[in-house]
């Protein structure tokens, strides 16, 4: 909890000082975006590849001031099955800061919540760690390559079974149409909850999104 509470708190202190900034001249240099997400997802086991599907939607921001950013997501939807039952509503907030030391690389730390509910039980994993990204250009004007990796060591859980060390990887590439603030975004997102006494969860697929961007 102490990790996520430091986020948000860095993350809070960010976007207070850069209207200050403006004074110095330096509200120039923030980079804002901020848009829409559809996440087409499948829930799998170990031992089954398939056993729920769906669709979350959602959105993300990103505020950057120098080398320091925040960035926020939000996801929510459903993971059905054919059997009656066995449907659940899911929800995944997670909100990571994170220095850049140098073009296209970032690391940092990131907090993220993740809900499972049905009929019949809610489970909740707080998932806390660290976060490294890299970002490239792919030789087309506007177009960036993206990846970037979390672990995290730190859990937390309600009404479901121990964790290990989940794990979260997102590849994918972004598109920023000429003379427009938009940019277009499309990767491949998976994440493992690593459980210590029975076959892992893995939720994964295609987020889709579109992000006004808004800065140099």
């Amino acid at each position: 909890m102490n990790i996520f509470l430091s986020v948000v708190t860095a993350g809070a202190a960010l976007l207070v000082a850069a209207p200050a900034q403006a004074q110095l001249g330096w509200l120039r240099d923030l980079h804002f975006a901020g848009g829409g997400l559809v996440y087409a997802v499948q829930e799998g086991t170990d031992l089954e590849a398939k056993t729920r599907s769906g669709t979350w939607f959602g959105g993300e921001i990103e505020a950057r001031l120098a080398k320091v950013s925040l960035h926020a997501r939000f996801l929510a939807g459903s993971l059905n099955e054919n059997a009656p039952g066995f449907s659940q509503t899911a929800r995944s907030t997670s909100m990571a800061l994170l220095y850049h030391p140098a073009s296209g690389i970032e690391a940092g730390v990131e907090g993220e919540a993740v809900r499972l509910a049905s009929s019949l039980s809610t489970t909740i994993w707080r998932l806390y760690g660290v976060r490294l990204g890299v970002t490239t250009g792919l030789g087309i004007a506007g177009l960036r390559g993206r990846a970037d990796f979390a672990a995290y060591p730190v859990t937390g859980a309600v009404a479901a079974r121990a964790l290990r060390v989940p794990m979260r990887a997102e590849v994918g590439m972004a598109y920023a149409i000429p003379r427009l603030p938009l940019e277009l975004r499309l990767a491949y997102r998976a994440e493992i909850i690593d459980f210590k006494d029975t076959s892992d969860l893995r939720l994964a697929g295609l987020l889709v999104g579109v992000a006004v961007r808004l800065g140099p």
